[in-house]
């Protein structure tokens, strides 16, 4: 006859079973999450790399753009600091003379060839204004010129500054003016010089040959795939009108913004990276997500 009492090693051998599995769970489940969190730090690593390089692309395209409006608004206002660098009492100068320094940029090609649609002077004291070029204002154009450029000389215009640019709104549409001021012997400004054209117009002939013919990130990492291919910019003026864009706009998943004050007029540049050339510019690119592998590992 069979005795009723079971055997123990059964219930120790499912005890001791369980508490392995137990154990591969903890191991498993420890592992799972250090592969998570390598996952997790490689990919912010990556990111924040990409991030840098939208920021280096951008810094790059800012510094060009404003070195270029820099020396091609000292070249056209040359005739207005050198017809008082003497000290010495001259007749006011014309703004024809304006014309004629734009034409020798536009020459030598040494400098921004800003598209003028004509050129003035306006004198501080009495208002009066005298223009020269292409085209001619209208009288509604004349009277906001003159209030705009006496309220910015007055309120914004540095003591330091060697031009001013600004962006607003004629009663015609758009207008971006640079201007320079003149000094008396004492240097208190009495003249205004300076060109009217649109904001459009005005920031192609800056960003058009910063942007096209360079390489906006350096070559040994993009080698010679053009900037089209790997970035876009935006340049909107101060008043947030887009007045740039390159061919194709990507996404601001990895971009950058800086804006050029002061002088410059308050122009915002922004250049954002292209998100699937990472493999370009991070080795092994973005790392893909394991979620789904460790999920798999803690399911077995």
């Amino acid at each position: 006859m069979l005795s009723a009492r079971q055997p123990a090693w059964p219930l120790r051998g499912s005890r001791a079973l369980v508490a392995l599995l137990l154990m591969t769970l903890v191991l498993a489940s420890v592992l799972a999450y250090e592969a998570w969190q390598a996952a997790r730090s490689h990919r912010a690593t990556a990111e924040r790399a990409l991030h840098d390089n939208a920021s280096f692309a951008t810094s790059n395209v800012w510094y060009n753009a404003v070195a270029r409006v820099f020396v091609g608004m000292t070249a056209l206002f040359t005739p207005v600091r050198s017809a008082h660098a003497s000290g010495a009492a001259s007749p006011p100068l014309a703004p024809d003379a304006l014309v004629r320094s734009a034409a020798w940029i536009r020459h030598c090609k040494c400098a921004a060839p800003f598209p003028a649609a004509y050129y003035f002077r306006l004198a501080l004291r009495d208002g009066a204004l005298s223009v020269a070029g292409d085209s001619t204002p209208t009288e509604a154009e004349r009277a906001w010129l003159a209030d705009t450029i006496l309220s910015h000389a007055r309120a914004v215009y540095g003591s330091a500054w060697d031009f001013g640019t600004v962006f607003g709104s004629a009663p015609a549409g758009p207008r971006t003016v640079g201007y320079t001021l003149d000094r008396d012997a004492a240097g208190a400004p009495v003249a205004a010089y300076g060109f009217v054209t649109t904001p459009t117009a005005y920031a192609d002939s800056i960003f058009a040959a910063v942007w096209r013919p360079k390489y906006v990130l350096p070559p040994s990492l993009v080698g010679d795939v053009p900037n089209d291919s790997l970035l876009s910019v935006v340049v909107t003026d101060a008043l947030g009108r887009t007045v740039y864009t390159s061919a194709v706009r990507y996404p601001p998943a990895f971009s950058d913004t800086m804006t050029a004050g002061g002088m410059y007029g308050g122009m915002h540049v922004r250049v954002s990276l292209r998100p699937d050339v990472a493999a370009r510019l991070v080795i092994g690119g973005l790392p893909r997500s394991r979620l789904p592998l460790i999920l798999g590992l803690l399911v077995v």
